[in-house]
């Protein structure tokens, strides 16, 4: 069958790329030979994914299939389902059905929808899928369930242990970093490993980043660790999630991180004009912080942000990426202009790049914009000398309390 071969030290980065492509064929083993890797293939991959793949060769090559026949003929007797791996934890969603068509030419979709009534799944159902889950993943020692949405300011949800060790604190590798959190405290997406990698890269040596919703810390540590002169301040409302922050600094060994409890909304007045880097990654609700972002933004910087966008039309039932990048553009820069105009400047914001990072519903995308933000402040000469020596100290104040 068709592969893909690399070295061995590469193999984490190929195979998370694989997966996100749905090109791994799981029903394989992966071979290893020397100092290389060999990861049979569903497809070809397409000319942008071997971009992404860069050294990798494609060629053919036998392998040993797995001992999974009886399993697939299991899966199509059972309602459908769809699973992630956090550590060594499945957590597994139900299938859901489609909001009705009205609904979804507005792009509304809550994070309710996202979890499907369990009443539709058996019992039995639930114990057979978890079981196929831990034979076909050897390293999963726990099986749970999203047993709600993602709620409250916290961003929390409710897991329910299926099969397996009674517990939702696990370690999770990514990136060349570990990271330990409870899935039941704080909110921690997988599927973002690829983003969190690329904003690293761009990570200039000596840069001060601010991650205004920085969760667990995998947007943080990774730049930190990549970047050991830059400055990251890590901010996060959810004192759980700080917690695990302060943990895995410890793990990966930075210290040029500083954790931060606290609303931004109510802090970020501390930071003022010290960023050089800022990620907004709360897509639902980023636009609502962009006055504190341009508050604690140098007077020129880079704003990732991230947004969620529909591509439906009234004219036709679906639409295309480009119309939610548009839309969500036409949108962005409005509500650029109402924030200036709140903190009595002006900016300029160039797009550097729009992509869609992920599905997020039928037609709708969970958008990420790389933004170029050209500022003027209305404090000038000392007064602006008086006020960079003021965030001077309330910055080294704050690090000392974190």
């Amino acid at each position: 069958m068709p592969c893909v071969c690399v070295e061995k030290r590469r193999g984490e980065e190929v195979r998370r790329i694989l997966r996100e492509h749905a090109l791994l064929n799981g029903r394989a083993k992966v071979v290893a030979e020397g100092n290389l890797l060999f990861f049979p293939l569903k497809a070809l991959p397409s000319e942008e994914i071997m971009l992404k793949l860069k050294d990798a060769s494609v060629l053919r090559r036998v392998f040993e299939v797995r001992e999974e026949e009886k399993d697939a003929t299991a899966a199509e007797k059972l309602p459908k389902f769809s699973y992630e791996i956090v550590g060594d934890i499945a957590l597994l969603e139900l299938s859901k059905e489609e909001k009705d068509v009205s609904e979804r030419q507005r792009g509304e979709f809550s994070e309710v929808s996202e979890v499907s009534e369990v009443s539709e799944f058996s019992e039995e159902d639930l114990q057979r899928i978890s079981d196929l889950i831990l034979r076909r993943h050897k390293n999963v020692k726990v099986v749970a369930l999203k047993a709600s949405a993602v709620e409250g300011v916290f961003r929390k949800r409710r897991i329910r242990i299926l099969r397996g060790e009674q517990r939702t604190e696990t370690i999770h590798r990514e990136n060349g970093c570990v990271f330990k959190l409870d899935l039941e405290k704080v909110y921690f997406n997988p599927k973002l490993a690829s983003e969190r990698k690329r904003v690293a890269e761009k990570v200039a040596a000596g840069e001060c980043v601010v991650d205004m919703f920085a969760g667990v810390g995998t947007f943080s540590i990774l730049i930190a660790k990549r970047s050991p002169e830059s400055k990251v301040i890590a901010i996060d409302i959810n004192p759980d999630a700080i917690f695990y922050l302060r943990e895995n600094i410890r793990l990966n060994k930075v210290s040029n991180v500083s954790a931060i409890q606290g609303d931004v909304r109510e802090i970020s007045g501390k930071f003022a004009g010290i960023a050089d880097r800022i990620i907004m990654n709360l897509p639902k609700e980023s636009h609502f912080f962009l006055k504190d972002a341009l508050r604690m933004l140098k007077n020129r910087g880079i704003i990732h942000f991230y947004t969620i966008e529909s591509a439906y039309t009234e004219d036709e039932m679906r639409g295309s990426l480009s119309v939610a990048v548009q839309r969500a553009e036409q949108k962005l820069r409005a509500e650029f202009a109402h924030a200036s105009r709140l903190l009595g400047c002006e900016v300029a914001v160039n797009v550097i790049s729009a992509r869609k990072v992920r599905p997020y519903a039928p037609y709708t995308f969970i958008l990420g914009f790389d933004l170029a933000v050209d500022g003027s402040s209305s404090v000038g000469g000392e007064e602006a000398e008086k006020a960079e020596e003021a965030k001077r100290a309330e910055v080294a104040e704050y690090d000392c309390e974190a």
